[in-house]
């Protein structure tokens, strides 16, 4: 037998750093935490290894496919970090109970995914930065610039940040008049935009959700009596640790949000017309949807000004289409991706995030993180 068939191998997807990448990456790293740290964030080091609890209440279990969790020998469900904001919430929060309120912080450090699409385990190194405290375009202004400065610091030349914003999509659904159902459901199925069966399978979707009526009857004063009497059998089995007015409040609520199948090709059209817009038509505001909105106005701004912070090796694109595939996010989100299309890092607002972790704070939340791993590739090493 060749000795070599006893090798241990490295996991896939798992990469070795030899010296001169290893030298590198530092180096970026020590750049953008002593640029951040003289810009007035302090540097902190959650640990890796957190209670499972922390990042299924992060994404309400969005994530939790792509998140390493297992029991450990106390017999207690941990997960390795798929990220840093979760972790540098709580310790932030934490720290507040020592009197010490940290609002803007940063951080470096490895943390751990698997993709289930592509069934690929991976080891990425970040640095990047929350700010906790502000909302508006002040701070937002302030989270891309900062991206960007760590970005050119990296020795990245070229590259292109794509900008969205959940929160104006989600208003204009809301402002038409649909449900907040229907608005998730369109929000959540973002990512698959330019694909060429969405609007099929977003109605797919709608269909199985129970979010289409097939009359023109209203349904939204259905009482909770109604509900109760006409699923009485079904509501008498086994319900988990959902409660019978849980799920009746959620079903009522699903109920009112119903629209038709001319309604949700309205709003098809609408969101078409949203993702299509260019960043010039938006900033002149020059299509058939109006967008006059305070948020809308404050986004032409925040856009204009990025815009001067970039030249022309750097571009900006507008692109609805971001969700992130994260759930908490609620205002602008960004993708910072080289010459070749690789996502080298982003962020954006989840101002709702430290209150769904059991914080009491409704004051703006935001960040960004720079994968180190994949900077490094794209420089060479």
């Amino acid at each position: 037998m060749n000795n070599s068939d006893n090798k241990v191998l490295r996991l896939n997807n798992f990469e070795d750093f030899g010296p001169s990448r290893l030298r590198l990456l530092k180096h970026i790293e020590n750049n953008c935490l002593e640029y951040l740290i003289n810009s007035g964030y302090s540097n902190v080091d959650p640990p890796i290894l957190e209670s499972a609890d922390l990042f299924l209440k992060k994404s309400l279990g969005s994530t939790s496919s792509s998140t390493y969790t297992f029991t450990d020998l106390e017999n207690q469900l941990v997960s390795m970090r798929p990220d840093f904001t979760a972790s540098v919430i709580r310790l932030i929060f934490d720290n507040l109970k020592k009197k010490n309120f940290m609002s803007k912080v940063c951080y470096s450090g490895p943390v751990f995914r698997y993709e289930p699409v592509t069934s690929k385990s991976m080891q990425i190194y970040q640095v990047g930065a929350e700010f906790l405290g502000q909302k508006g375009n002040k701070s937002d202004l302030e989270l891309l610039s900062n991206s960007i400065k760590c970005l050119d610091l990296s020795g990245v030349k070229n590259y292109k940040i794509d900008l969205g914003n959940v929160g104006i999509v989600r208003e204009l659904i809301l402002k038409k008049g649909f449900g907040n159902s229907i608005a998730e459901l369109v929000l959540n199925n973002l990512g698959n935009f330019n694909d060429k069966d969405w609007e099929k399978n977003l109605i797919f979707k709608a269909k199985q959700l129970n979010l289409i009526r097939l009359n023109n009857k209203e349904n939204s004063s259905l009482s909770y009596e109604d509900i109760l009497k006409d699923y009485e059998d079904r509501l008498s089995l086994n319900l988990g640790m959902r409660t019978q007015k849980d799920i009746i409040n959620r079903f009522a609520g699903k109920v009112a949000s119903q629209i038709t199948m001319e309604e949700i090709k309205e709003c098809i059209d609408l969101v078409k017309n949203i993702m299509n817009m260019t960043i010039e038509e938006f900033l002149d505001n020059k299509n058939s949807i109006k967008l006059d909105s305070k948020s809308c106005q404050e986004f032409r701004i925040l856009l204009k000004n990025v815009q001067n912070i970039l030249d022309e090796k750097r571009s900006l694109s507008l692109n609805f289409t971001l969700t992130r595939n994260l759930a908490y996010y609620n205002g602008i989100v960004f993708d910072v991706k080289s010459e070749e299309g690789i996502i080298l890092g982003g962020g954006g607002r989840y101002d709702d995030l430290p209150s769904r972790l059991g914080y009491d704070f409704d004051q703006g939340c935001l960040g960004f993180a720079i994968n180190l791993t994949k900077t490094t590739q794209v420089i060479g090493y």
